[in-house]
């Protein structure tokens, strides 16, 4: 599967086969690239998925920009996806920003691995989890609580 790229690449000259960064895409052009992505994986949304009106009409993606996607549970409205965008400016300041709409996913399955006691092995059983369904062929996304990477 073709990763996507928020940077555009040119030849260097003189340098067969090397290339550099020669700008940045629009957030349009990333936005049909990731729809792409999600449907080749069978997340695209059912009801809608349309770019945030911020990043309309020719906005460049920000240099090294990284982008965010989670899926949330809106109880009886379903799963959503949230896309967003992380960069730091030049000053090493921090932003995120909304990409694409908030979106209904209505044929996804949310299972819980769930415990207040540590060490129960809950990231490691949600880890194995999402192995063997990608082995057996299926899309997952795996969330992990904040503190669950600490020790890893």
């Amino acid at each position: 599967m073709p990763k996507i790229s928020l940077n555009l690449y040119g030849p260097v000259e003189g340098q067969p086969g090397h290339s550099h960064i020669i700008g940045q895409p629009t957030a349009q052009e990333v936005f049909v690239q990731l729809e792409q992505h999600l449907e080749s994986v069978g997340y695209l949304p059912d009801d809608y998925f349309s770019l945030d009106r911020d990043w309309q009409n020719g906005v460049k993606i920000p240099a090294d920009a990284d982008i965010v996607c989670t899926a949330d549970y809106g109880g009886s409205e379903g799963v959503y996806l949230n896309v967003a965008l992380r960069w730091h400016d030049d000053a090493g300041n921090p932003h995120t920003k909304h990409f694409a709409e908030e979106t209904s996913m209505s044929n996804c399955k949310v299972t819980a691995i769930c415990n207040q006691k540590g060490g129960v092995t809950k990231t490691t059983t949600t880890a194995n989890l999402g192995v063997g369904l990608a082995l057996q062929g299926e899309s997952c996304i795996t969330a992990y609580s904040p503190n669950a990477l600490q020790g890893i």
